[in-house]
């Protein structure tokens, strides 16, 4: 008798659950209220500003301006020492402006295997006089 009761009753079961995926899911009643429209207007303003501002470019005229001084300051230093090494102080003012930072470690290396050279040279200069 058992099986029969719960056979009936998964049946019911069934039917029950068959009929509440078929019948329309009702949504609460909207609120259409004046306050509730405004609140509405608001937030769809609100929605259009952000938009808005996430569409324009986000660009600072203060920073632009600070990173142009300081490639000026780069290209004016590797200029300077170019010049000071009898290099090219325009080719180095360009690379200087461009490249920065890479530019000066260049420049630096560039100068200490000069100093070698240079030191090199007057090496060999005392001894060959010193040998005539």
């Amino acid at each position: 008798m058992r099986p029969a009761f719960i056979s009936h009753l998964s049946r019911i079961l069934f039917t029950l659950l068959l009929a509440a995926m078929a019948s329309p899911l009702t949504l609460p009643a909207q609120d259409t209220s004046p306050r509730a429209e405004m609140r509405i207007r608001d937030l769809e303003e609100k929605i259009t500003s952000l938009e808005e501002a996430a569409a324009r470019p986000k660009t600072d005229p203060t920073a632009a301006g600070a990173l142009t001084m300081v490639a000026l300051l780069f290209g004016s230093f590797c200029a300077l020492w170019a010049q000071n090494t009898n290099r090219s102080a325009i080719l180095w003012f360009i690379l200087g402006f461009l490249f920065q930072f890479f530019a000066v470690i260049v420049l630096l290396l560039k100068n200490h295997s000069h100093r070698r050279a240079l030191a090199l040279k007057q090496l060999r200069k005392e001894i060959y006089s010193g040998q005539s």
